[in-house]
């Protein structure tokens, strides 16, 4: 490897992967593949043709861009592993691109033709269950006239949720072949090869999920054995292990070679034929009893059961729908994918929340718990923040730390999940056997208890339960301790009697996901802002309910807080060619200023949107990670010459969007929301990834990223409600098509740090006349001091009446479009008539 790229793989969570081998094959390997060649000379810098989609000119020319005409710009992400595994279930079931089912446990293998051949899975497409649910449909062509198809699902064998994370999975399966020719008669042929796995790019079956390569399938079919029999049984088999049945369909002919199976059926024009396959997800299969049991399951009454059971877990949370599809798609799925990062652990009354089923990261997972919080899955948050205290003081952080008793770590290894050591059925077993012996080089951030306490803290300001805050309030304490403990290390002063520069930080440590530290540095943004963020809102929560160590908690936080502030203000840089905060005190900003730098200070409020630095920071962004591709903020620099114009999603993306709609630029905020709605997700199947390349819809690495999906749910809540410091924002981000012609916007039970909201804004079939109505369904309003309900009209024109509550009202920001309430009503009736 050169010395450039080894430079820029360390600098990255895919360097960590990349030195433990999850990688493989290499990138030397890989630039020896005819499969990966590179785009040559196409700019990082995207189609220029595009120059009217740029945050500058949709601002200047006041444009709000579709989704549609974004998401045509680039093919963005593929689908590369959607999860159809029930929630919380430890065995892991995702669907392949060759139709091939992933599981640790009992992967199976799918051919066509005779002798059989791969199928060409880049001609593969998929969909999801009406549009959202993982229940996965690929479609692959072949010879002009077949057409395979594959419906699958998973379900439990006995009815209810998963309580323990024993009970058993079943892969349910249906593969069908049509003959689309409108004449003649055709012969087909498909092949089963039980517990067979195709190698991938990704070298083996766990390493998929986090993987930073191009995707491909490299591996070849196992060669078919000879002692062919009729299969009368219809069992499909491992050795002396039952896996599973099947049943043929009408004219489909089984039979067996000992490793496969082949289905053969002669197909008239338009007809189709079809096999279902019933298969167990753990690798000691079924029991006599089991078996039975499976055979009468239905595949259409389970399918049923199934689609009933997910609309059940979006029952429990917020019901969004606005007049735009896509958007209502994107957000049910990412709820549904969560579902399955969301880990039982074994025999336990607590959940194991992951980070695209490759490790535990307590950053990552704050973001995933607070957005989950903030739809109401207020459970499911409680019994994941169980797995933080269980962690409690386990690891030292990467950094020079005085002590870690308190500290809240990472983990790759899933401990205290029940699951660690079951290589045989989980990916997370296989995942924590390889990296042990290297459990200290894992990622640990400095500021993984700052994140923490954050989720903690947000949980309670979403529910205002005082008895859970009282009973985990000690553990809480114990963390912000060690955090003010470990800053007096910091509060030196030189040998003129002057504050050091890093005076009241957090020591020297990791902010990034290099395997190690050479030399540690303090980092302001992304270590102490989110430390600070997460000590300065538990201390307020514990103030809120009254524990006696709330106020002082606070005033250790506001002299945090003070302290920050004050290294902010020292190392502020003007010159407008630099972001106003280096990401680290001693040295040039790199690789990590893209979302560790300054905008790591906007995301936990010591940075305004309205501030001067904010503008510079914005332009900054401009030239060096966005570069005029849409509204993407995330570039990545350059770590490969087979994957260019590579973009981090969401990340930044995130933050961009909340402060555009703080400072009123709904045209940026729109083109950056339709942006990460387009490339955040891939198309087929809605799955979240980390990243994507412009030029090669393979990279697709982290699929399903968990928190990188909820934080894209939270841009869709952003857009509808938002909190900010005291005010409740209404429709701040809405486009102006969704309030056209008879449109109509829901919201149901929403919390908020108000209390929960149900919201309806509806358009007259001629936008003349437009109705909202607020309602706190439970209703906290005494923190509340303004509601600021933004009526974006579709040609922008303004209000000539204004009605609430059935009076004339005159509280009203034509220029913004913002009808300005005040709190105390547990219903609001807005009229507006144009």
């Amino acid at each position: 490897m050169s010395e450039s790229v080894k430079h820029t793989t360390e600098a990255s969570r895919r360097g960590f992967l990349q030195a433990l081998g999850t990688t493989v094959p290499s990138v030397v390997a890989l630039a020896h593949s005819e499969t990966v060649t590179p785009p040559s000379t196409q700019s990082e810098g995207g189609d220029p043709s595009y120059a009217h989609f740029t945050l500058d000119a949709v601002a200047r020319n006041k444009r709000e861009v579709l989704y549609e005409e974004i998401a045509d710009c680039y093919g963005g992400p593929m689908s590369r592993a959607p999860i159809i595994s029930v929630k919380g279930h430890p065995e892991v079931i995702w669907i392949r691109p060759d139709l091939g089912i992933g599981m640790a446990a009992n992967p199976l293998a799918f051919a066509v033709d005779n002798p059989p051949v791969p199928i060409p899975w880049r001609n593969v497409e998929r969909s999801l269950r009406k549009g959202y649910m993982p229940i996965v449909t690929s479609r692959a062509p072949h010879n002009a006239s077949l057409l395979y198809e594959q419906l699958a699902y998973a379900c439990l064998l006995k009815a209810g949720p998963v309580r323990t994370g024993y009970e058993k999975q079943i892969l349910m399966l249906r593969m069908s072949v049509v003959n689309t020719r409108e004449t003649g008669t055709e012969h087909a042929s498909w092949w089963l090869f039980p517990s067979t796995y195709i190698p991938t790019s990704s070298h083996s079956v766990y390493r998929l999920f986090g993987d930073y390569t191009l995707f491909d399938v490299v591996g070849a079919l196992p060669d078919v054995q000879q002692n062919t029999t009729r299969s009368e049984d219809r069992i499909i088999r491992a050795g002396d292990t039952v896996l599973g049945c099947y049943d043929a369909g009408p004219g489909v002919k089984a039979t067996s070679y000992g490793n496969a199976i082949r289905f053969e059926m002669d197909l008239l024009p338009g007809q189709k034929k079809h096999v279902v396959l019933r298969v167990s997800s753990n690798k000691h299969g079924l029991t006599a009893a089991e078996l039975q049991q499976l055979q009468r399951l239905d595949f259409f009454s389970a399918l049923d059961k199934r689609e009933l059971e997910l609309e059940a877990i979006l029952s429990q949370g917020t019901q969004i729908s606005v007049p735009e599809e896509i958007v209502n798609r994107i957000y049910k799925a990412q709820i549904l994918y969560n579902q399955t990062q969301l880990l039982q652990a074994a025999d336990r009354n607590y959940l194991v929340p992951i980070q695209g089923c490759v490790g535990f990261w307590p950053w990552e997972q704050m973001k995933q718990l607070v957005a989950l919080d903030a739809f109401g899955y207020h459970n499911d948050v409680r019994d994941s923040l169980i797995y933080y205290l269980k962690l409690q003081g386990k690891r030292r952080p990467n950094a020079d730390v005085q002590s870690y008793d308190g500290v809240f770590p990472s983990s790759p290894t899933f401990e205290e999940s029940g699951w660690e050591q079951d290589a045989n059925s989980t990916i997370y077993g296989q995942i924590a056997r390889q990296l042990a012996p290297r459990l200290d080089k894992f990622p640990n951030w400095v500021n993984n208890t700052g994140s923490s306490l954050n989720a903690f803290a947000e949980h309670y300001f979403y529910t205002r339960d005082k008895p859970w805050l009282e009973s985990v309030a000690p553990r809480l304490i114990k963390a912000c301790d060690w955090i003010s403990r470990e800053r007096q290390a910091t509060k030196r002063k030189n040998s003129s009697g002057e504050k050091v520069l890093e005076y009241g930080l957090m020591p020297a440590g990791q902010p990034y996901d290099t395997e190690n530290s050479q030399k540690p540095d303090y980092y302001l943004c992304m270590t102490d802002g989110y430390t600070y963020q997460g000590f300065h809102r538990i201390a307020e929560a514990l103030v809120d309910i009254g524990h006696p160590d709330g106020t002082r908690l606070l005033g250790e936080a506001d002299d945090y807080g003070r302290d920050i502030r004050e290294v902010m203000r020292r190392v502020r840089q003007r010159d407008p060619n630099l972001p106003p905060y280096p990401e680290h005190l001693n040295g040039p900003d790199a690789w990590g200023s893209l979302a560790a730098g300054a905008i790591s200070l906007v995301d936990v409020g010591l940075l305004d949107p309205p501030d001067a630095a904010f503008t510079q920071l914005e332009d900054y962004m401009k030239r060096h990670f966005n570069l005029g591709v849409l509204g993407l903020s995330g570039r990545c620099h350059q770590q490969d010459a087979r994957i260019q114009g590579s973009y981090y999603m969401v990340t930044t993306e995130d933050i961009y969007h909340y402060a555009w709609l703080v400072r009123g630029d709904v045209e940026k905020a729109l083109l950056s929301f339709y942006s990460t709605l387009a490339f955040g997700v891939d198309k087929q199947t809605l799955g979240a990834i980390e990243r994507f390349s412009l030029y090669d819809r393979r990279y697709s690495p982290f699929f399903i990223d968990s928190s990188g999906g909820m934080r894209i749910c939270g841009m869709i809540r952003r857009v509808l409600l938002m909190e900010r410091g005291s005010d409740l924002h209404v429709l701040s981000g809405a486009p102006r098509r969704w309030l056209e012609f008879g449109k109509q916007i829901e919201v149901r039970k929403a919390p908020t740090y108000f209390g929960s909201v149900d919201l309806t804004v509806k358009s007259a079939p001629d936008a003349d006349h437009v109705r909202g109505e607020l309602v706190f369904a439970s209703n906290r309003q005494n923190g509340l001091k303004n509601i600021l309900f933004r009526i974006p009209h579709p040609s922008r024109q303004s209000p000539r009446n204004v009605r609430v509550n059935g009076q004339t009202w005159k509280h009203l920001d034509p220029a913004k479009e913002i009808v300005v309430l005040p709190p105390g009503e547990k219903r609001y009736d807005l009229e507006l008539d144009y």
